[in-house]
């Protein structure tokens, strides 16, 4: 498994956050989490944006940028371990039928990619998602 801080160090990856009043992609309840709307850009990736969620506690200044590298990685992995949608439902706590979590799964599904590409291109190609 890579590093997100070596990974984002070898790419020389650029990282802005901004703090936003809620993430849209988050259908749980998240009155107790600060959120951040958050770009990643460089080597190998042209840029993406996503969106950060964490109590004060986990990111009491913000975050940088292996920290939430770290958390869209973890993301991605859970994503691509559910056996479907059911399974994305009920890891994030919602019910199936809960039309929140169309959009988390849609958000899920389009950074996967993105992600994949990123840790493909690891110098050391350990990373992968397994």
């Amino acid at each position: 498994m890579t590093d997100a801080a070596e990974l984002v160090e070898a790419h020389g990856l650029a990282f802005e956050a901004h703090e936003v009043a809620e993430n849209p992609y988050m259908p749980q309840e998240s009155s107790d989490l600060r959120h951040w709307l958050c770009t990643l850009s460089g080597g190998p990736v042209e840029g993406f944006e996503f969106y950060l969620s964490a109590g004060d506690e986990a990111c009491p200044h913000g975050p940088d940028a292996a920290f939430a590298l770290s958390l869209v990685i973890e993301d991605v992995r859970a994503f691509r371990e559910c056996g479907g949608y059911s399974d994305f439902a009920r890891l994030i706590g919602i019910e199936d039928d809960d039309p929140s979590g169309a959009v988390a799964w849609n958000e899920a599904a389009r950074l996967a990619p993105l992600v994949e590409s990123l840790l493909e291109s690891a110098p050391t190609r350990e990373a992968g998602l397994a």
